[in-house]
């Protein structure tokens, strides 16, 4: 069960992700909430945008039938502790640009801050990172996802 802490009124969310393969964020998914990852690891799917609502459209029966990587696309990025994910649709206001599942076989804890929380905590960087970081950072993810995931047509 996710335990709810509040901090200066904005409110932090602890979940806990047990088993690879789970789903945490899925691409194309509005962005609800920012994830710092506390243990475990978790991995960065990326797949272009009409195979996966191809392999969405299937239902279950796919998603049973296939691997991660087959129904999500491959792993372009393993992420562990202290790293985080999320910013981007949230700054952006876009949707989700990948999937991200829990990996490995050690649980995997995060913290995960929604909009509010998000713009409380970092909203005083907000100019600094659109100024100065937040294009480098974008086409750097881009660059990642691109390049691992080759050309798919």
């Amino acid at each position: 069960m996710p335990t709810i802490v509040a901090f200066d009124g904005a409110h932090f969310l602890l979940l806990e992700k047990l088993r690879a393969d789970e789903v945490i964020v899925q691409q194309g998914d509005p962005g609800d909430a920012f994830f710092i990852i506390l243990t475990g690891h978790v991995s960065v799917h990326y797949i272009p945008s009409k195979n996966l609502e191809e392999n969405l459209s299937a239902g279950e029966e796919r998603r049973d039938r296939l691997t991660v990587e087959q129904f999500y696309g491959p792993s372009v990025k393993l992420l562990g502790k202290g790293d985080s994910f999320g910013e981007l649709a949230l700054l952006k206001g876009e949707p989700r640009n990948a999937t991200v599942t829990a990996a490995g076989t050690e649980s995997c804890v995060f913290v995960a801050l929604g909009p509010e929380a998000f713009m409380k905590v970092f909203g005083q960087l907000q100019n600094f990172v659109e100024k100065e970081k937040l294009p480098e950072v974008i086409e750097q993810k881009m660059r990642i996802l691109n390049h691992k995931s080759g050309p798919m047509a």
